[in-house]
């Protein structure tokens, strides 16, 4: 996309640098968090290392969804010299690891949306008809058979039991409309299962619109079900409104810890 989500929000006029490192904000993202995490990594790094960092985001992804972080350049171009930083490998390269704590400290104010952002993703949850507070919220990861819900269905129902709640209000977090059909035939009938792919849509803008507003749904909840092999869950932890301790509850579907990168 050569322009995100319409925005009108300008580079700094540019200017000639030599010998920079900078990143490479991907054009074209397959994946908005994994994009999202790898971009905030190299700031990570860069702070850690007490320099500035630079963004070369020709499609203008970060300004069109953040606030102009003052720690950071943006440009439109490569610059006339300089070495492409690759973040993974920098942040790993760190002798003494951040602490998460101190990540997610950092991570709310890189990731603060900008206004018109921030009202867009609002007015995305209102149109849906979607509140704001859940029991619980679910991100099902599975195949187009769905076999994997049934696993969900069993946590959810631990859940209940744990809680001793009679009823429960549930987010869930899918692209498909079909697998929230199946988790609602599963499930119990005290279950009110919500969803914003109830509301299919093939415009990438409006998927991207979605699936940031369906993050900013979960970093709410209390409870969450979440799998860190996938980076939505590992963003939507790093966001959480709970802070360092995360959710009151937190149920993995596999082994695998939170990592950054």
């Amino acid at each position: 996309m050569s322009s995100w989500i319409g925005s009108t929000r300008s580079f700094a006029k540019k200017k000639t640098l030599e010998n920079v490192e900078y990143f490479l904000v991907s054009p074209s993202p397959r994946s908005i968090t994994t994009t999202l995490l790898d971009a905030f990594t190299a700031f990570v790094y860069n702070t850690r290392m007490g320099n500035r960092t630079y963004y070369v985001d020709q499609s203008n992804l970060l300004l069109s969804l953040f606030e102009n972080n003052q720690q950071c350049n943006y440009l439109k171009e490569l610059p006339e010299s300089g070495f492409q930083q690759d973040s993974s490998s920098m942040f790993k390269s760190l002798s003494i690891k951040p602490k998460f704590s101190d990540i997610q400290k950092l991570a709310a104010g890189f990731f603060l949306y900008e206004l018109s952002m921030n009202r867009m993703l609002t007015q995305t949850v209102e149109k849906a008809g979607i509140r704001s507070l859940f029991d619980i919220g679910v991100h099902l990861h599975c195949d187009l058979s769905g076999t994997e819900i049934a696993n969900y269905v069993k946590e959810v129902r631990a859940y209940q039991a744990k809680t001793k709640k009679k009823t429960l209000n549930i987010y869930v977090m899918t692209a498909n409309i079909d697998h929230v059909k199946m988790f609602g035939r599963l499930g119990d009938p005290t279950w009110k299962v919500n969803a914003m792919s109830k509301i299919p849509s093939s415009d990438p803008q409006i998927l991207l619109m979605q699936e940031l507003a369906e993050i900013k749904i979960l970093t709410a909840q209390p409870a969450l079900i979440l799998d860190y092999n996938d980076s939505t869950d590992r963003f939507i932890t790093l966001m959480h409104r709970g802070g360092p301790t995360g959710p009151e509850f937190l149920k993995l579907m596999s082994s695998q810890e939170w990592y950054l990168v």
